[in-house]
């Protein structure tokens, strides 16, 4: 059985070949198997940004923003996730 970072490896490829919804459904596997898994939320959060689903990018960019303790990375993550409610309230 693939493990989190087996998945994750395989999802960041789908990125760089421009495959964000096969990505996402990978990041989402990995954080599914374990969900302290600080990495797989955030690129989960990032490739549904990058897919205009700001609703559920903002809760996962959040959602990484909880499980990390670097203050810089939190309120980055934070702010990020700001501006996805913002283009989401804007869409609306």
């Amino acid at each position: 059985m693939a493990t989190p970072d087996d998945i994750f490896d395989d999802a960041s490829g789908d990125v760089a070949v421009g495959d964000l919804a096969s990505a996402a459904e990978k990041y989402r596997r990995c954080v599914e198997l374990d969900p302290d898994f600080f990495d797989g939320w955030h690129a989960l959060g990032m490739a549904l940004m990058k897919l205009g689903r700001f609703e559920e990018a903002r809760v996962e960019l959040e959602r990484a923003a909880s499980l990390t303790r670097n203050a810089r990375e939190r309120d980055l993550l934070l702010e990020r996730a700001r501006a996805c409610a913002e283009q989401y309230r804007s869409a609306v």
